[in-house]
């Protein structure tokens, strides 16, 4: 499984350059990279676009449970 850090590593961000971005905190986005499985859809559309993940590659966020709620 890919994990959101190992996406955020890919993409070039450090975890503080994300957390600014995403307007999270480090410690929220430790917590969404630790278990991501309360996402709210919001958070995976900032990640997304924040990453440049297309949208057809968002499945690996679905694979974890993500609340698209």
């Amino acid at each position: 499984m890919i994990k959101l850090n190992a996406v955020r590593d890919s993409a070039g961000y450090t975890i503080e350059e994300a957390s600014e971005y995403s307007q999270v905190s480090v410690e929220e986005m430790e917590r969404l990279e630790d278990d991501p499985g309360n996402m709210l859809s919001s958070m995976v559309t900032k990640l997304r676009r924040i990453y440049k993940i297309p949208i057809d590659y968002v499945v690996f966020i679905l694979a974890f449970g993500v609340n698209l709620t």
